[in-house]
């Protein structure tokens, strides 16, 4: 299976998004070895996604050339576009958004 990680607010600040984005990718990547990983990053945060999946031979970076507004309708739209050309079978976001039902089921988590 080809899961889509939305990781766009994954960052080295450490804020309180970004810092769970973090620590659950991270998470999900030790302890899945089974499945393949795209990890969806913007432009400005792509090498430290580098560094968060170093060492995974499953998992890739997909990299936005702009920064994509946290708009649903906005990030639906990227959405369907992206995930049938990547081929992605599961959505998982840690930010509250989803793919758009048609396109592929997604899971979506809320951190508090």
């Amino acid at each position: 299976m080809r899961i889509l990680f939305d990781g766009q607010r994954l960052t080295e600040r450490m804020t309180g998004v970004g810092y769970y984005t973090d620590r659950v990718l991270r998470a999900m990547l030790r302890l899945d070895r089974e499945h393949e990983w795209v990890i969806l990053c913007q432009a400005g945060n792509a090498l430290y996604a580098e560094k968060v999946i170093a060492g995974h031979g499953a998992a890739r970076l997909v990299v936005l050339r702009e920064p994509v507004a946290l708009d649903y309708r906005v990030q639906q739209d990227m959405l369907s576009h992206l995930v049938p050309q990547q081929g992605i079978h599961l959505y998982f976001s840690p930010i509250f958004m989803a793919a758009p039902k048609e396109v592929c089921p997604s899971v979506s988590v809320v951190h508090d």
